[in-house]
């Protein structure tokens, strides 16, 4: 079976598993695309964090539970060491898995992954790709320097939203639960352009997101994105961030994308806005 886990970004996982077997099991699925670190208990994961500063932590969720608060002060002080790490429970189906799934529940676990059930290499691989959305939108939102309030939960709509595909006005607006003019209103009083134009421009800070893998074709990036071709996308990059596909390569593309962000009076660089012919949410 295909990895489902890029070659060239293989993730850091420190793993927390004490049992053998567990360990062979997990090797044998990850050993190819990952760089495994084991310790026996989750309760050392911050130290642990500040050697190696992982991608995922794997908790192995079994009988040795035993101080609920414990574990939850422990993974509180592993956030605070690696707070872009996605945390990932794992254990399997059995008498005691409802109190286990309790627990992940409160250490804040990202998800919870049972063996026999769900794909362990799949699974790792979905919870990387949302913890690192998830921390790009924080970082969009810093570097745009949104203030707190209507304007900042429409634009992190739109950047969640825009993620894995177009979205329309409409749709986003009835995400909000108001009208189109009411979201207009928002960023246009927090300085920042009009809901289309924010749309295309979070359309185009996902394609540099996406090109940071040097394994992925534009071709790819515009299939994964539903754009409804390769040119849509070209056009769209070359609207809103004012250079090609090629240059947004790297892991300084989002920073091209950012610097030619609009604020709401920005001139277009065109007459009339870019409309994606991709199939809106």
């Amino acid at each position: 079976m295909k990895s489902t886990i890029r070659a060239a970004s293989r993730p850091i996982v420190l793993a927390a598993i004490r049992d053998g077997e567990w360990r062979l099991h997990v090797r044998s699925k990850l050993d190819a695309c990952g760089i495994l670190t084991f310790i026996d208990d989750a309760r050392d994961l911050p130290a642990a964090a500040r050697l190696h500063m992982p991608d995922v932590a794997l908790w192995h969720l079994d009988t040795l539970v035993d101080s609920i608060d414990a574990y939850v002060a422990a993974f509180r002080d592993f956030r605070l060491v690696a707070p872009r790490s996605a945390v990932i429970a794992y254990g399997h189906v059995g008498r005691a898995t409802a109190h286990l799934l309790f627990v992940a529940g409160r250490v804040g676990a990202d998800r919870v992954l049972l063996r026999g059930f769900d794909d362990l290499e799949r699974g790792i691989s979905e919870a990387l790709q949302s913890t690192r959305i998830e921390s790009a939108i924080r970082h969009t939102l810093e570097r745009c320097d949104v203030p707190a309030g209507s304007a900042a939960t429409a634009f992190e709509h739109c950047l969640r939203t825009t993620s894995v595909g177009p979205v329309s006005v409409q749709k986003l607006s009835a995400a909000l639960h108001v009208n189109r003019k009411t979201v207009g209103t928002w960023l246009r009083r927090a300085e920042l352009p009009a809901p289309e134009r924010l749309i295309s421009w979070c359309r185009a800070y996902w394609v540099a997101h996406l090109l940071r893998d040097e394994d992925r074709s534009v071709a790819d990036v515009a299939r994964t994105l539903r754009f409804s071709s390769e040119s849509d996308l070209r056009r769209m990059v070359a609207r809103h961030a004012h250079c090609t596909p090629s240059r947004l390569r790297g892991f300084d593309g989002a920073d091209v994308v950012l610097a030619a962000f609009p604020r709401a009076g920005t001139p277009s660089d065109a007459p009339a806005p870019h409309r994606s012919t991709g199939t809106p949410h």
